[in-house]
């Protein structure tokens, strides 16, 4: 391939099409989304979206982890699958799974630049403009799982749904809702109605929808969307409510065992989600187009549709989402890749950044680390890592995060705010960087700990200050020597710096370190202590 179409050349192409998020004047979202179908006429794919079988999945939280449930259970069948989501975490070829893995980058690069010149091209006989960043990579995915011919799209929603990028695709096999909530309001509204609303604009005449248990308000305009297109709309029933497939040994038949490679208690709601939409598509889809492994798990379903086919279970078991309750060991500190009962540095990953996500979030990782015996701070050393984005309130965030954490009588023994080195397209930044806003993120922390340590007669969590002021760049006020309270570090790169050192000086202690808040910290986390290893 030659030089100016390798890899670095097509990740800078991309990089153009980062605009600002304020539109010109006159422009609307619908403007901006009803160009798409000219793009994908120009590229061929009009009839060729027709033909692609796809289960298509909005929602505010879990979305990301219902695709993978469901890209899971189809592939455990023999399904030829492909996944589309967003945001990656570390490499943008994420966004385009087959059969479960990130594209090749031979792969990418083939597609990418027909895409690219196919769309340059009408660009210069025409004039216009290239469609923005998360349009063109919803297109170059359609017609990436287009050419590649898969079975089955899993296509997760980037924002909303009803002018969402992938909305354009015509007729999906089935339509899923995740759990709702408030989030992207100056988009999409300020109320669960009105979210509930353009999410539900992913549904079609004739193509069946389900949704995650929601708010009766959420619900209400989900219904309403489902009965203006006359097509059914189920709650998914809860994976307790199944029977399981009668080839399973009787010990998980009587226990009615159903364990997820995603850990949490919320991805539950996410794997029944999963369940329902992958059972609808496997019924509806024409047999003559399903692969010989998955045809018993079609029979047993015709014969018993509230049973759970085994090739389900094993999806659901197998499943993986980086970035997503995910349990990380570092491997240039102790055990190459060990398990984290053997690692004296483990990570615990979750982009959790809605309030509903932060609680859950807190719930995961103090039911997770909670097995351990307590120790003082010469054995277990508890950090955690935050960021969010400058839009959010991080009071709404870190609120019901140090509820849950006082509640359950859990304490952390540093808290981190670091400055993300990548920008909302993982982009990653050099240079300096301006802490303020992480400075706001640690008074938030230090004020709602020490008010609810007030509240419970005690003091858990000591606070370091940090002097700020304006456009300074700061590491830790201890130089890195405090062990406990709160500070701002200066990069991700710093921090991991930082927390290596701490390990390699003190072996027999334990280091469990929480990285939340923003799924560009967990990315950047990720890159830093894998350095180019697989996720």
């Amino acid at each position: 391939m030659s030089e100016d179409k390798n890899y670095e050349s097509a990740l800078k192409s991309i990089g153009t099409l980062i605009h600002s998020q304020t539109r010109p004047e006159g422009k609307t979202w619908e403007d901006d989304f009803n160009k798409l179908h000219s793009s994908v006429e120009q590229l061929g794919l009009t009839e060729e979206l027709k033909k692609l079988s796809i289960i298509h999945i909005a929602g505010t939280k879990g979305k990301g982890s219902t695709c993978a449930f469901a890209e899971s259970i189809l592939r455990s069948g023999g399904c030829s699958t492909g996944l589309f989501t967003s945001p990656h975490l570390v490499d943008i070829r994420e966004r385009f799974r087959l059969n479960g893995a990130p594209i090749s980058e031979e792969l990418f690069l083939q597609h990418f630049w027909v895409v690219w010149d196919k769309l340059q091209a009408v660009k210069a006989s025409e004039g216009g403009t290239l469609p923005a960043y998360f349009r063109f990579l919803t297109l170059l995915g359609l017609y990436i799982f287009t050419q590649e011919k898969v079975d089955v799209l899993v296509l997760e929603v980037g924002l909303g749904g009803r002018l969402d990028a992938t909305n354009v695709v015509p007729s999906p096999r089935v339509c899923g809702v995740t759990s709702l909530g408030l989030d992207h309001t100056e988009v999409l509204g300020n109320t669960l109605r009105a979210i509930a609303g353009e999410k539900a604009g992913i549904f079609k005449p004739n193509v069946p929808a389900f949704s995650s248990p929601q708010d009766d308000e959420a619900m209400q305009a989900l219904v309403e969307r489902a009965q203006a297109l006359e097509i059914p709309l189920s709650v998914a029933p809860p994976l307790e409510s199944y029977s399981l497939d009668p080839s399973m040994a009787p010990s998980a038949q009587s226990e009615k065992l159903v364990t997820l490679g995603l850990s949490g208690e919320h991805q539950r709601l996410n794997a029944a989600l999963a369940a329902a939409l992958c059972r609808t598509w496997l019924l509806k889809e024409p047999r003559g187009k399903l692969p010989p492994g998955i045809l018993p798990a079609r029979a047993l379903l015709e014969k018993d549709s509230s049973c759970l086919p085994a090739i389900f279970l094993k999806g659901l078991q197998d499943a993986r989402w980086p970035g997503r309750a995910q349990i990380l060991t570092d491997p240039e500190v102790g055990p190459s890749l060990g398990v984290p009962e053997s690692s004296p540095l483990t990570y615990y990953l979750d982009g959790a950044h809605t309030k509903d996500s932060m609680e859950s979030c807190a719930k995961w990782f103090t039911g997770e680390v909670g097995k351990e015996e307590k120790g003082d701070e010469e054995e277990l050393w508890r950090v955690l890592l935050f960021n969010c984005m400058e839009k959010r309130d991080p009071h709404t965030l870190l609120q019901p995060f140090v509820r849950i954490c006082q509640e359950r009588d859990f304490k952390f023994t540093k808290t981190l705010f670091v400055p993300p080195d990548s920008g909302v397209h993982l982009k990653p930044s050099m240079g300096e960087k301006d802490v303020r806003w992480q400075q706001t993120l640690k008074t938030t922390w230090d004020s709602l700990v020490q008010t609810g340590s007030k509240k419970r007669g005690r003091c858990d969590l000591p606070s370091a200050s940090v002097e700020v002021s304006e456009g300074a760049v700061v590491g830790p006020s201890s130089g890195g020597k405090d062990l406990r309270g709160s500070e701002v570090m200066p990069s991700v790169t710093a921090t991991i710096e930082f927390l290596r050192q701490q390990a390699k000086e003190h072996p027999k202690r334990k280091t469990q370190v929480l990285v939340t808040g923003s799924l560009y910290l967990v990315g950047d986390v990720l890159r830093t202590v894998r350095r180019g290893l697989p996720l």
